[in-house]
């Protein structure tokens, strides 16, 4: 079955989300139900397969459009929901969808409300608990549309949360036009004038800082300059072992922002570090400290040339096939003058066998003077503490 969204008129002016084949569903040709929409991605959530009392699959789609239900027509991010086996009304909204509803999508910026724009979606499922699959979307927010400067994020939200928004707390409309809320019995299929569920769908929260325990406590060397005024934002484990054949450690990924110390001029630097999992510390000197730290400037270039990019927060998308394929997803922020209030946002993506490879030579190293310069000579299986920095960049 083919389920498309987007024009069926030569001009482009009607849109619409439809399914074909046997038994044809189409929306309804009218602004209530799709406002001047831009269609973003659909979706299939297969809840037949885990759902105890005969749930019905459902086709969700992410799209952006006009709000009809509010005084000023503002562009909002909306997610559509539609059963699979819909079909279609008897005498009423024939050939058109009887399950049709819509909810706002909101991304807050800077922890507010605001105009996101959802931009793309990807499903991250979860094989074993499918409600537990989230939707991990790209949002950009323009408060004035005829700015240049636009904020950009990415939000999470859990599909267990988006079939819960759509079980009640309706708004209808009225003959007048306007929206209020449904407090009526909820008939079956809903009527044409409800299709809005009353509340927002929110992303999932922040989720909680990394903190590991042991008793074989491993940190950082203090004495020298390992971290320079660092801004911690995530870590990631990467099981290389399961995946190696030549006995490869597992490496644990360190994302921050610092001073640079390379550097002549002190700027703000995205980085990535590395330790290996095993790593017990040193015997004699180093002890209780990590000997595997490696540190790599982390890129993610902007239209702004010297504007200087910094790391917000990592997403690990691991490939179970190949480990090595596995991506992270970095949100970025980029203020090239620090006094103003118009930045840019970006999203890089690294494969980790590429910031594995950055990490196997072309080291930099720091001198009793406190220059910093190439290592030239084979460097040892346990790093030197006063080698930290790569000089390639991600």
């Amino acid at each position: 079955m083919l389920y498309t969204a987007g024009s069926i008129n030569f001009l482009g002016l009607i849109k619409n989300f439809q399914r074909h084949g046997k038994n044809a569903l189409k929306t309804e040709e009218k602004h209530s139900w799709l406002s001047d929409p831009d269609m973003i991605s659909i979706h299939l959530a297969e809840i037949s397969k885990i759902s105890k009392t005969n749930e019905d699959d459902s086709m969700l789609l992410f799209l952006t459009e006009n709000a009809v239900e509010e005084r000023h027509r503002l562009r909002l991010s909306r997610v559509v929901r539609v059963c699979k086996s819909d079909l279609g009304g008897l005498r009423t909204l024939q050939k058109k969808w009887t399950s049709f509803l819509k909810a706002h999508l909101d991304c807050p910026f800077g922890g507010m409300p605001s105009q996101s724009l959802v931009e793309d979606v990807f499903l991250l499922r979860n094989e074993k608990n499918l409600l537990d699959s989230v939707f991990y979307a790209t949002f950009t927010s323009n408060l004035e549309t005829s700015s240049s400067c636009s904020q950009s994020a990415v939000c999470a939200y859990k599909l267990s949360d988006i079939q819960q928004v759509f079980k009640g707390n309706f708004l209808t409309m009225t003959d007048s036009g306007c929206w209020v809320k449904y407090t009526e019995e909820v008939p079956n299929p809903y009527p044409e004038n409800m299709l809005f569920t009353a509340g927002s769908l929110d992303a999932l929260g922040k989720k909680p800082a990394f903190q590991k325990h042991t008793d074989n406590v491993i940190k950082t060397e203090e004495g020298v300059k390992f971290l320079s005024e660092p801004t911690m934002v995530s870590i990631h484990m990467a099981e290389i072992s399961n995946h190696s054949e030549n006995n490869e450690d597992d490496n644990v990924f360190l994302f921050f922002i610092e001073d640079s110390l390379e550097s002549q001029h002190q700027t703000r630097l995205s980085r990535v570090a590395r330790v290996c999992k095993s790593d017990v510390g040193g015997s004699t000197i180093m002890r209780n400290r990590f000997v595997s730290f490696l540190k790599a400037r982390l890129d993610c270039p902007f239209g702004d040339v010297g504007a200087a990019a910094l790391v917000q927060d990592v997403f690990f998308l691991r490939d179970k096939n190949n480990i090595k394929n596995s991506l992270f997803y970095a949100t970025f922020i980029s203020n090239k003058n620090p006094s103003s209030t118009c930045s840019q946002s970006a999203v890089c993506a690294y494969r980790l066998s590429d910031i594995r490879h950055v990490f196997t030579g072309g080291l930099v190293s720091r001198s009793p003077s406190g220059s910093w310069t190439t290592v030239t000579e084979p460097f040892p299986p346990l790093y030197l503490h006063t080698v930290s920095t790569k000089t390639r960049t991600i």
